[in-house]
């Protein structure tokens, strides 16, 4: 069988444009209707955004024996996120296995964090043609790579205890809910009153 007429070129390929954003307010027609719509969406990605950045921020903390301050970080996402969305950018937050991939090999200032996002615009403004041919499979394996070298496989030795659990209740809501937030929301809970 020829699976080639099965994959569009588009599951290979990536369609990045070298283009600086624009200020643009969004077209959307505001009325109680939209807004009803899109509130569920827009309360999941905060609830995922700021439990993700608040569990790396307290991690880090320990890490570099300086602790963060919650309240910042959270104002300094918001009112990037919302900046964002004028550029017809995509709200995001943490990236926990590039953070945790930084501080394996010796980062330990917001420095690392700046040269990984200077250096990813550089690549999409100057190098876009050539990342568009990076197939998917290869961006794959490097997230693969960066689970492999990130995972706390350590964890997965001590047999059944509450951090097994409550990952495993964290996955199974997320993937048979459909829906990551409701994932990470019983995982929350369900570790809060596991204590």
């Amino acid at each position: 069988r020829d699976w080639s007429s099965d994959v569009c070129s588009s599951d290979l390929q990536g369609d990045v444009k070298s283009e600086l954003p624009k200020f643009e307010v969004p077209k959307v027609e505001f009325n109680r209707a939209t807004f009803m719509k899109l509130l569920p969406w827009a309360i999941g990605m905060a609830i995922i955004g700021l439990i993700e950045s608040q569990i790396m921020l307290k991690e880090a903390g320990k890490i570099i024996g300086r602790p963060g301050n919650p309240l910042k970080e959270t104002l300094a996402q918001g009112v990037a996120n919302i900046a964002t969305g004028f550029g017809k950018g995509m709200g995001g937050c943490v990236l926990v296995g590039q953070s945790k991939l930084n501080y394996a090999h010796g980062a330990t200032t917001r420095l690392s964090s700046m040269a990984t996002s200077l250096s990813f615009g550089a690549l999409v403004i100057f190098l876009s043609k050539y990342i568009n041919k990076v197939p998917m499979p290869a961006l794959m394996a490097i997230m693969m790579e960066i689970v492999v070298r990130t995972g706390d496989w350590g964890s997965l030795m001590g047999g059944m205890n509450k951090n097994t659990l409550v990952t495993f209740l964290t996955v199974m809501t997320a993937v048979f809910g459909q829906n990551l937030a409701l994932g990470v929301g019983a995982g929350t809970l369900a570790n809060y009153i596991a204590g």
